[in-house]
């Protein structure tokens, strides 16, 4: 049986400038494992949002698949549905949803006549076993956890799949479907731009933390589980003898959530030779001195954190559980190993004020990282914060989740007491200027242009802020 899966496209706006493809690794691991079961298989992704249809129906007429599963981001919701349309009306496809914004609004979506099933939760599993009974004849009396469907008039929910224990028994994903040269990384990230080929994977899921902003549990729970170390260790080799990948960045939630596996990693780093550098999330609660000398050493280029406020108070009320001074130790820490620093910001949360927002930027000045980088807040359906949106504020139709982009340039609305959306973007705006544009930083990022790559790396991040500047 033919299975097409597709990536629902959407518009970084400028950022695009900043922002490449990146390959889809959920839909990647799913293509895995349906391909291992035998399934035929095409993965279509790194869409553009302007003349995804067009790109989508060729594939369609080409291919003629039986089913087509396509993958959504709350801002890529709309795209999703009209590419689900599209599969119905040009080879009457069954078609499937999946991704995190289905998993969250599971028994709204199911009402849209463009679609025939939801996958919620983590995708792989649930999807094999649907194609596997659409395959044999149809749902019939089995249940299949984790799916959502409807009989006649009827919306059926099934039981929540069990998160996968073994990581490692889910193939790598399926990259040979694609070209890969045309999927990257941030180009600020990208320290392997001149050398070859910079990809992404992941190493771990889940994340325990309950931060009000967040909605990636809702896919991939709450409990961190991990690849091991040699499953970690061959996805790289593969990459970098496959595809000449030289660089990696590991979008893991918490690369550093166990010290312990951390040290594990990097030793066998070492002893494996893998010649990549790499790039990885970590809270400032999981980093120290002794795992940022390792991480260095075993080829670590940059650290990113999410600190997101530079108010304590603020801090609590979002449940990050982490203290300023532990933000300060966790950048040092990395600064004196020699590795460089992201930090992220956000701005307008619904206790905010202006005094609270200029804490978040004082705080971003004393620490100094190589970037930061300030959003503002993007309430999302599935977290804590989306129950501070008034419900006349909430999308009225599927085309107005397009605006619920994090790095948009004006928020979909705004929780600040007498603040506009505008406003939100403009202090956005404003504490970019005045965190890059000091002296101190731009010598800072003078310093770090080792070579002509490394300019060209930068100054498209600049040229991505100075265009939002003049833009509003």
């Amino acid at each position: 049986m033919r299975v097409l899966l597709a990536e629902a496209p959407y518009s970084y706006g400028i950022n695009n400038i900043v922002i490449p493809k990146y390959f889809p690794l959920g839909l990647g691991y799913i293509a895995s494992v349906l391909k291992y079961k035998g399934f035929e298989i095409r993965l279509l992704a790194g869409l553009s949002a302007k003349d995804f249809l067009d790109s989508l129906t060729k594939e369609l007429i080409d291919f003629k698949p039986r089913v087509v599963g396509i993958s959504a981001m709350t801002p890529s919701y709309p795209a999703a549905i009209r590419m689900a349309g599209v599969a119905k009306e040009t080879v009457g496809a069954i078609t499937v949803l999946g991704g995190n914004h289905a998993t969250v609004s599971r028994d709204q979506l199911i009402g849209q006549p463009e679609i025939d099933y939801v996958v919620y939760g983590e995708g792989e599993f649930t999807m094999l076993e649907l194609c596997q009974a659409l395959r044999d004849g149809g749902l019939g009396e089995r249940e299949i956890s984790g799916l959502v469907y409807k009989v006649g008039g009827e919306i059926r929910i099934t039981h929540p799949r069990l998160l996968c224990n073994d990581l490692d028994q889910i193939p790598f994903p399926a990259r040979e479907l694609v070209d890969l040269r045309k999927f990257g990384v941030h180009s600020y990230i990208d320290f392997g731009q001149h050398k070859g080929i910079s990809a992404s994977m992941v190493t771990s899921r889940g994340c325990p933390f309950r931060c009000i902003y967040c909605s990636n549990s809702t896919t991939m729970g709450r409990r961190y589980r991990w690849h091991s170390s040699e499953y970690v260790i061959s996805e790289i080799e593969m990459l970098r003898d496959k595809y000449g990948t030289r660089h990696i960045v590991f979008e893991d939630d918490i690369f550093t959530m166990n010290g312990e596996r951390v040290q594990e990693l990097c030793a066998r780093f070492k002893e494996r030779n893998i010649g990549v550098t790499w790039y990885a999330i970590s809270r400032v609660d999981a980093m120290s001195d002794k795992i940022a000398i390792e991480m260095e050493s075993a080829g670590c280029r940059m650290v990113a954190f999410g600190i997101e406020s530079g108010n304590q108070k603020v801090l609590e009320k979002i449940k990050k559980g982490i203290t300023l001074n532990q933000a300060r130790r966790a950048v040092a820490a990395c600064h004196k190993a020699g590795i460089k620093t992201q930090t992220t910001f956000i701005l307008g949360f619904p206790f905010e004020n202006i005094k609270t927002m200029e804490d978040t930027l004082k705080f971003a000045i004393e620490l100094s990282p190589t970037v930061a980088i300030f959003f503002p807040l993007t309430p999302y359906p599935g977290t804590e914060v989306w129950q501070y949106v008034k419900e006349e504020d909430r999308p009225k139709s599927f085309d107005e989740w397009e605006r619920y982009v994090v790095t948009g340039s004006e928020p979909p609305v705004s929780l600040v007491e007498g603040l506009s959306p505008r406003e939100i973007s403009a202090l956005v705006n404003s504490f970019h200027q005045r965190f890059y544009l000091r002296p101190k930083q731009i010598a800072k990022i003078i310093w770090n242009c080792k070579s002509p790559q490394d300019m060209w790396r930068l100054g498209k991040a600049g040229i991505a802020m100075i265009l939002k500047m003049i833009t509003k």
